[in-house]
């Protein structure tokens, strides 16, 4: 995957795409609702997703209030805590 990544965008070494978007709620979350406003003043959660070189969804995290930095919701991950099951 690594090659087929450097071949079509460059990066050398890379073995997946990650980034980190907002899914928008219809309703303001009634525990901790403030957390959930985005700065786009809409309600929304955090999901963090892992896709492949052909934009295959290979790992996702949704459910952070958009108030937590990517960082953070990617250090709580399963993909960053056990990495070991995810990367050889």
């Amino acid at each position: 995957m690594s090659l087929r990544i450097m071949e079509l965008y460059g990066f050398p070494n890379c073995v997946g795409l990650i980034d980190g978007t907002l899914l928008p709620l219809e309703h303001k979350p009634s525990l901790f609702g403030e957390n959930y406003l985005s700065r786009r003043s809409c309600y929304a959660v955090s999901v963090l997703v892992v896709c492949d070189e052909m934009a295959r969804v290979l790992y996702y995290l949704a459910g952070w209030p958009v108030s937590v930095h990517d960082n953070r919701v990617w250090r709580n991950s399963k993909m960053h805590i056990d990495q070991d099951k995810f990367f050889c």
